[in-house]
């Protein structure tokens, strides 16, 4: 899945999705996997 492509930015929540734990130093990577990302479920702010 996406968010497997920068495990230090998300965690699997309870109910399956995915939660972005975000920390500054890892913007980049969170990007990375949103663009990486088949049917664009992430978005970066």
């Amino acid at each position: 899945m996406c968010e497997g492509i920068c495990p230090d930015v998300f965690k699997m929540a309870d109910d399956g999705k995915a939660e972005a734990i975000l920390p500054e130093t890892e913007a980049a990577c969170a990007q990375d996997a949103a663009d990486s990302c088949p049917v664009q479920a992430i978005t970066v702010e």
